[in-house]
This record gives structure tokens, sequence and C-alpha cells, in this order.
């Protein structure tokens, strides 16, 4: 849903602004708040359990991969989370798409870092999508 609005970009910021309030109005819910924190919170707790249970960490390149981007996802979005909501709760400026496009041309980091968590998500995404189709997420992967 998020990055669908983003998508939205590719028409106009005009498009975009016109969803965004629909789009807030599900994640500033009390079950989108719940959906969002919980998700992040929980994957996180995944990869540290996933990691502190291990014997050793001989592994797997794919399981090495899911385990580095469960923890890498939380950081980046943690930060984009403060740059937008914490903005808004503490200032009370709502922080808007032309608000971030101009961000992230100023920024070269703040660009980078968001380029870089949606190619995490989607690797991350991917990766586990393609073993979980696979059954290895029931084994714990062949190299337990």
């Amino acid at each position: 849903m998020h990055l669908s609005n983003h998508a939205l970009g590719l028409i106009s910021v005009r498009a975009q602004e016109a969803v965004r309030p629909w789009v807030m109005a599900v994640w500033h819910s009390p079950p989108g708040q719940v959906l969002l924190y919980g998700s992040l919170s929980v994957h996180l707790r995944i990869a540290l359990i996933v990691l502190f249970r291990r014997r050793h960490y001989h592994m797997p390149a794919w399981e090495a991969s899911q385990i580095l981007l469960g923890l890498t996802i939380p950081y980046l979005l943690l930060v984009h989370i403060v740059n937008t909501r914490a903005t808004r709760i503490l200032t009370g400026i709502d922080i808007d798409y032309t608000h971030e496009i101009a961000n992230l041309w100023v920024d070269p980091w703040t660009r980078f870092r968001q380029i870089a968590l949606v190619l995490l998500v989607w690797g991350h995404f991917t990766v586990g999508l393609h073993f979980w189709w696979r059954g290895e997420h029931h084994r714990g992967g062949p190299a337990r």
C-alpha cells in the first residue's frame, strides 16, 4: 500500500498527495499502528532468535542474507519513521511528498538510504518467499 502510493509519483506528485490521506488514515489507525510497529518488532525478534539459537554460524548464503536483511531493515525503517512520523508528532509539521522528494534530491545520504531500504525489503521478501515456498522455513534451512 505504501509503495503503491510512492508509485503514483510516476503519474504526478498531485496524484500521490490525493491518495496520501487514505494511506495515512490506515497507518495512523490503531490497527494500522499495531500492524506497522508489530511487524517491525516481530521481524527484528525473529532475526535475533534465529541468530542466537544457532549452534554454529556456518550457514547457507540465503539464510545469512535473510538474517542480515532482517537486522538491517528495522534500522532503516526506524530512520524513515522518525524522520516522518516523529516530525509530525513533535513539531506538528506534516511531511508531504513535496518535502520528501525535495529532501531526496538535496541529501544524497537520505536518497541512498531510501533506495537501499526498498531494495533490501524487496530482496528480503523474495528470498524469504522463495525458501518458504520450498518448505525450508519448517526445517530451518539445510545447514542446521
